[in-house]
């Protein structure tokens, strides 16, 4: 890794060490223990066969505007001298980012400066396809689930970084619902290693181009049988959707329609890739479905049993 000191050294936790930093802008005020690059970076090194450079750059709890130098940049142009001082190509980015830009304000504005982010990320170094592999939000333990509005935020947004892997080409996006947590909102040791792992498999697939199953299983069409059944329709499965059933606050997907929250009854798998939800009364006008629902998901949702990969959590319209 290359140390926030100036120099390379091996790969070591913390990371985000910034002892004798030479980067002020993105000093941690505390170093934090664990990471999942190092798992990210050790898998790669195993099926590549070379070794694997990192340069941390990030700052924990920091918002898209200051990766935009459209607006504002302050750790997009220390991330830049990092590069130059460290001497080196880059080949891809990694990025788990979005918890403080869930408020309404900044919900509106966070696609067009993610964009400016990778576009300036792209330009300044030269690669136009240059590809960032990215994290969807994780759960948040520490908020109140009565909180509606709130938890409405962290689901739109979880749509958002979702829609932006759709739009923006070689981005990638991975689901980590099942990444436990060491406190009310960080990821632990644990998790780290499965968003690691997880993240090392987008990148062997998507960017070295392995024949492996890498993408996440992502819903693309809901619609409604008939007043109580609802199906959900999903891409990227390889070989077929697995769930262990638990209907209840542990229900992994949440109806809505203009009455409020659609009670469920339960839920089947009729198909390989098609998840089917049974509601206990009659869908009420216009009315949408979200996976992984609220601040706290839960852990156990629908995965792909090819390599164990785990839905997006996603909102949509259902159909007619």
């Amino acid at each position: 890794m290359f140390h926030a000191d100036g120099r390379w050294k091996l790969a070591t936790h913390p990371l985000a060490d910034s002892t004798g930093t030479l980067y002020p802008p993105n000093r941690e005020a505390a170093n934090a223990s664990h990471s999942p690059w190092l798992a990210f970076a050790r898998r790669l090194k195993r099926q590549l066969g070379y070794p694997i450079g990192l340069i941390p750059a990030s700052l924990g709890g920091s918002p898209v505007v200051a990766w935009d130098r459209k607006e504002d940049g302050c750790l997009f142009k220390n991330m830049l001298r990092y590069i130059e001082d460290s001497g080196t190509s880059v080949k891809g980015a990694v990025w788990y980012q979005g918890e403080s830009d869930t408020g309404a304000a900044e919900r509106k504005k966070y696609t067009k400066r993610f964009g400016n982010f990778v576009a300036d990320l792209r330009s300044s170094l030269e690669d136009p396809s240059l590809p960032v592999i990215t994290v969807q939000l994780n759960r948040c333990l520490g908020a109140a689930e009565t909180d509606v509005a709130a938890c409405h935020n962290w689901e739109d947004m979880r749509e958002i970084q979702r829609r932006i892997a759709q739009k923006l080409s070689n981005v990638f996006i991975i689901s980590i619902f099942d990444s436990l947590l060491s406190d009310g909102i960080h990821n632990g040791s644990a998790g780290n290693l499965i968003i690691g792992e997880r993240a090392a498999q987008t990148a062997l697939g998507g960017v070295y181009g392995q024949d492996i199953d890498y993408l996440q299983p992502e819903c693309v069409k809901a619609k409604r049988q008939n007043a109580t059944t609802v199906d959900l329709t999903f891409d990227h499965v390889a070989a077929r959707l697995h769930y262990e059933s638990c209907v209840g606050r542990d229900f992994p997907f949440a109806v809505r329609d203009r009455k409020g929250d659609v009670p469920v009854a339960g839920g089947l798998l009729p198909k390989k890739n098609v998840f089917r939800i049974m509601l206990k009364r009659a869908l009420s006008g216009p009315a949408t479905v979200t996976g992984a629902p609220g601040f706290c998901p839960p852990t156990v949702i629908p995965f792909d049993v090819s390599g164990f990969r785990p839905m997006l959590g996603f909102t949509m319209k259902i159909e007619e």
